[in-house]
């Protein structure tokens, strides 16, 4: 039955790099290693928060004293935060054009230079 979930789970594996790649399209080249570095540090952050918060989910739902038995409360809040990050990416993606430049044309077709490059007086290869 695990072999299941296998197909999904290997499809969020792609969607991060794709996700990453769009981003890094949204600021200059000096400031990639801070966007890597920020996006890195939320995954880390959310792999040390989210297994003790989904674990005292489960708990508290399938504990002798729960109001409701629920043991699938950790997948219901797990949907919540997605459809969450899912409107704020929607809204913050929307301001932003996100299609890519025209790719540069071929050097064939790029005009011949008109004269030699400058050599500057004073220096000797």
């Amino acid at each position: 039955m695990m072999f299941v979930f296998l197909v999904p789970y290997c499809l969020g594996g792609i969607a991060g790099p794709a996700i990453q790649g769009i981003i890094s399209t949204q600021v200059p080249p000096n400031e990639q290693g801070e966007l890597q570095g920020g996006l890195t540090s939320l995954v880390s952050v959310t792999s040390i928060v989210g297994p003790p918060l989904m674990t005292y989910l489960f708990a508290y739902f399938t504990g002798g004293g729960a109001d409701l038995y629920f043991p699938g409360a950790p997948f219901l809040m797990g949907a919540v935060l997605t459809v969450v990050s899912v409107v704020l990416a929607v809204r913050s993606l929307s301001r932003h054009d996100l299609r890519l430049a025209p790719p540069a044309p071929p050097a064939d077709l790029l005009p011949p230079p008109d004269e030699a490059p400058a050599v500057t007086p004073g220096l000797t290869e």
